[in-house]
């Protein structure tokens, strides 16, 4: 759980950084997600960052940990 909370700090610290814009590709995002094996469907969530992906493929700063977007 504190790994999840580390995370999204840093995500959004990154996103503040880079002036909180919006992905305009998040939506080919979340398709790339919803195909990977390490996407967890029943909470919408990434098993290697723990991230709730419905928000994070929005952060324009954000990025996937194994290099898929």
């Amino acid at each position: 759980m504190f790994g999840q909370v580390a995370q999204f700090a840093t995500e959004v610290t990154r996103w503040g950084a880079g002036g909180f814009k919006i992905s305009e590709v998040a939506e080919e995002r979340m398709q790339v997600c919803a195909t990977c094996d390490y996407f967890n469907m029943d909470y919408a969530t990434c098993q290697q960052c723990g991230c709730f992906m419905p928000a994070k493929t929005k952060l324009s700063t954000s990025h996937c940990p194994i290099g898929k977007w």
